[in-house]
Protein backbone atom coordinates (compact mmCIF):
# COMPACT_ATOMS: atom_id res chain seq x y z
CA UNK A 1 0.00 0.00 0.00
CA UNK A 2 1.32 3.22 -0.85
CA UNK A 3 2.05 5.69 2.24
CA UNK A 4 0.39 8.99 -0.18
CA UNK A 5 -1.49 10.55 2.37
CA UNK A 6 -3.66 12.38 -0.15
CA UNK A 7 -4.45 9.69 -1.78
CA UNK A 8 -8.26 9.65 -1.20
CA UNK A 9 -7.67 13.71 -2.35
CA UNK A 10 -6.17 12.93 -5.43
CA UNK A 11 -8.76 10.59 -6.15
CA UNK A 12 -11.47 13.28 -5.83
CA UNK A 13 -9.40 15.76 -7.63
CA UNK A 14 -9.25 13.22 -10.41
CA UNK A 15 -13.26 12.56 -10.54
CA UNK A 16 -14.06 16.49 -10.23
CA UNK A 17 -11.57 17.02 -13.37
CA UNK A 18 -12.94 14.21 -15.31
CA UNK A 19 -16.63 15.01 -14.55
CA UNK A 20 -15.55 18.70 -16.10
CA UNK A 21 -13.90 18.12 -18.86
CA UNK A 22 -15.84 15.08 -19.84
CA UNK A 23 -19.14 16.00 -18.08
CA UNK A 24 -20.87 14.09 -15.48
CA UNK A 25 -23.13 11.64 -18.06
CA UNK A 26 -19.45 10.82 -20.25
CA UNK A 27 -17.75 10.52 -17.19
CA UNK A 28 -19.93 8.11 -15.26
CA UNK A 29 -20.11 6.36 -18.48
CA UNK A 30 -16.70 5.61 -19.38
CA UNK A 31 -15.62 4.85 -15.48
CA UNK A 32 -18.65 2.21 -15.70
CA UNK A 33 -16.64 0.68 -18.70
CA UNK A 34 -13.50 0.98 -16.78
CA UNK A 35 -15.06 -1.41 -13.74
CA UNK A 36 -16.54 -3.48 -16.29
CA UNK A 37 -13.10 -4.27 -17.40
CA UNK A 38 -11.19 -4.98 -14.44
CA UNK A 39 -13.68 -6.58 -12.62
CA UNK A 40 -15.11 -6.54 -9.34
CA UNK A 41 -11.92 -6.49 -7.49
CA UNK A 42 -11.53 -3.10 -9.18
CA UNK A 43 -8.53 -1.41 -10.31
CA UNK A 44 -5.57 -2.11 -7.24
CA UNK A 45 -4.10 0.38 -4.97
CA UNK A 46 -1.00 0.37 -7.06
CA UNK A 47 -2.27 0.36 -10.18
CA UNK A 48 -4.35 3.56 -9.30
CA UNK A 49 -0.98 5.05 -8.29
CA UNK A 50 0.34 4.69 -11.62
CA UNK A 51 -2.67 5.91 -13.48
CA UNK A 52 -2.30 9.01 -10.74
CA UNK A 53 1.08 9.64 -12.25
CA UNK A 54 0.42 9.94 -15.84
CA UNK A 55 0.55 13.14 -17.49
CA UNK A 56 -3.71 13.49 -18.05
CA UNK A 57 -5.23 10.91 -15.28
CA UNK A 58 -8.33 11.70 -16.58
CA UNK A 59 -7.82 11.54 -20.30
CA UNK A 60 -6.07 8.21 -19.67
CA UNK A 61 -9.05 6.75 -17.87
CA UNK A 62 -11.69 8.13 -20.66
CA UNK A 63 -9.42 6.92 -23.23
CA UNK A 64 -9.85 3.34 -21.70
CA UNK A 65 -13.55 3.59 -21.22
CA UNK A 66 -14.19 4.61 -24.48
CA UNK A 67 -11.85 1.85 -25.75
CA UNK A 68 -14.24 -0.80 -23.00
CA UNK A 69 -17.05 0.67 -25.27
CA UNK A 70 -15.98 -0.29 -28.70
CA UNK A 71 -14.93 -3.22 -27.25
CA UNK A 72 -18.06 -4.24 -26.05
CA UNK A 73 -20.03 -2.51 -29.48
CA UNK A 74 -17.97 -4.89 -31.37
CA UNK A 75 -19.16 -8.04 -28.99
CA UNK A 76 -22.52 -7.02 -29.85
CA UNK A 77 -23.57 -5.21 -26.57
CA UNK A 78 -25.91 -2.60 -28.07
CA UNK A 79 -26.52 -0.63 -24.84
CA UNK A 80 -22.51 -0.22 -25.21
CA UNK A 81 -22.68 0.75 -28.58
CA UNK A 82 -25.68 3.11 -27.77
CA UNK A 83 -23.53 4.57 -25.15
CA UNK A 84 -20.55 5.28 -27.45
CA UNK A 85 -22.54 6.77 -29.90
CA UNK A 86 -24.29 9.24 -28.16
CA UNK A 87 -20.47 10.39 -26.81
CA UNK A 88 -19.43 11.14 -30.55
CA UNK A 89 -22.66 12.66 -31.36
CA UNK A 90 -22.18 15.49 -29.00
CA UNK A 91 -18.30 15.58 -29.35
CA UNK A 92 -19.37 15.59 -33.42
CA UNK A 93 -21.84 18.81 -32.64
CA UNK A 94 -19.50 20.63 -30.05
CA UNK A 95 -17.01 20.50 -33.57
CA UNK A 96 -19.43 21.75 -35.48
CA UNK A 97 -20.48 24.10 -33.50
CA UNK A 98 -16.93 25.57 -32.75
CA UNK A 99 -16.32 25.68 -36.23
CA UNK A 100 -19.35 27.70 -36.90
CA UNK A 101 -21.44 25.18 -38.87
CA UNK A 102 -24.44 25.06 -37.29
Amino acid sequence: MSDDPNFNKRLSDLEAQGKQRFGDEGWSTTIAAVGRAVGSAGISRPAMDQILQQADPAAFLNTAGREQLIREASEGNRESDMAYSAMRDKERQAWRKLKGRI
